[in-house]
């Protein structure tokens, strides 16, 4: 009879140990998953607001737009938060050696962890006059063309 107990008492501390650890594995895994979507999601808001950057960059630098030309994007597909996280985009210019001017745009998640950035490459005549502002849902972004495409 004492074998049957001691038995008893060796198999239930086992399926107690068991149900720790699935329970911690499965914990981690979704935490894993969840850092993964966050990030994938940050990468693909960072890529899109530097493609968009781009795109209307490309438009305004024609010969018909005149030198020192000040203009505005206002891109109004910007969620308020990401994954129910507040964020805040920055934007940074470097100059390559070329002359050209490559423009960074990071997304920051304020009240969690996570990060992403994405590059472009603009022209030489490309300036951030400022940092992007968000009003109401409608993020900001002003940026100069001080010497546009065939204008010298």
């Amino acid at each position: 009879m004492a074998d049957v107990v001691i038995g008893n008492v060796i198999l239930t501390a086992t399926l107690v140990v068991a149900l720790l650890l699935f329970v911690a594995s499965a914990s981690g895994l979704a935490t894993i998953y969840t850092i993964r979507v966050r990030q994938t999601l940050l990468q693909n808001q960072a890529t899109q607001v530097a493609q968009l950057v781009q795109q209307v960059y490309l438009i305004v630098n024609t010969t018909q737009i005149p030198s020192n030309t000040n203009y505005v994007l206002k891109s109004l597909d910007l969620p308020n938060q990401l994954d129910g996280y507040p964020y805040t985009l920055t934007l940074s210019t470097t100059q390559t050696k070329t002359g050209l001017v490559t423009l960074t745009v990071t997304l920051t998640l304020t009240a969690t962890y996570g990060q992403a950035s994405s590059t472009v490459l603009m022209g030489r005549n490309f300036a951030l006059t400022k940092n992007p502002s968000t009003t109401q849902g409608t993020t900001i972004i002003s940026a100069q063309l001080y010497k546009c495409a065939g204008n010298t």
